[in-house]
């Protein structure tokens, strides 16, 4: 009965100590934005019938912007969407433009901003723009966020002059995966790249972000971003709100 007691108290002192270990957390726990259709490789005509899942920024507004591979803007719309508290939407909009000639590579571009017109998340899928009929379009396959962020936590106050960005990656491309500190005035007072080995393999990063001197406390936001080698635009891009103190 002794040897009874004793395994029970010490799987109680396991248990306790269990609950006083650091979990695993994620700034980013699901997509802001997420494209359903067209998906990649869509041949689509004007208009193109444009379907997602949404968290607006601050002006409630969503940019839609169509561009060719020669980064030329073929057309592009202003959206302003009913949300409240920064909620996910479902939308479904449609975008009109002209092509110079069938066949053309096209980049479809949503995208969101925070109150200070800095980005807050973005979204592209390549498409061919056609007008002969032959409309094929293809849904995107929904995927786990392509980005997750252990640290630092959202609205964390950080001071010092640098600080360490710690989670997981899924590259889109081979591009370098690009992480910008952008001011509350649109200035980038910190940046750092990093490299990519093998697009859509999932890897585990740390990498540390310097930034200039600051005086006051600063609303910056740090933006994580991807491109492509046809298109200047980001294929994808997510942001994370912080806090800088002197």
């Amino acid at each position: 009965m002794l040897l009874k007691h004793r395994s029970t108290f010490a799987l109680l002192i396991i248990l306790s100590l269990s609950l006083l270990l650091p979990r695993a957390s994620f700034a980013a726990p699901s997509p802001s934005m997420t494209i359903l259709s067209p998906g990649e490789g869509s041949t689509v005509a004007s208009p193109i019938l444009v379907s997602a899942v949404v968290r607006p920024g601050a002006d409630n507004l969503l940019r839609i912007t169509l561009t060719d591979n020669f980064d030329r803007v073929l057309s592009r719309q202003l959206i302003r969407v009913d949300a409240v508290n920064g909620e996910e939407i479902n939308l479904d909009s449609q975008i009109l433009f002209e092509i110079p000639y069938p066949g053309l590579e096209g980049l479809l571009t949503l995208a969101t901003q925070d109150e200070y017109h800095r980005p807050l998340a973005e979204r592209s899928v390549l498409v061919v723009l056609d007008d002969s009929g032959e409309v094929q379009v293809q849904p995107n396959p929904v995927s786990g966020q392509w980005l997750e962020i252990s640290s630092p936590e959202p609205n964390a106050s950080i001071s010092g002059g640098q600080f360490v960005v710690q989670g997981t990656l899924t590259p889109v491309t081979d591009r370098p995966v690009t992480f910008e500190l952008i001011s509350d005035s649109g200035g980038q007072i910190g940046s750092a790249q990093l490299a990519v080995d093998q697009p859509g393999e999932t890897i585990a990063f740390e990498i540390t972000i310097n930034y200039g001197f600051i005086s006051t406390v600063r609303d910056v936001r740090l933006i994580i971003r991807q491109t492509m080698d046809s298109h200047t635009a980001n294929i994808v891009l997510d942001s994370l709100p912080l806090t800088l103190a002197p």
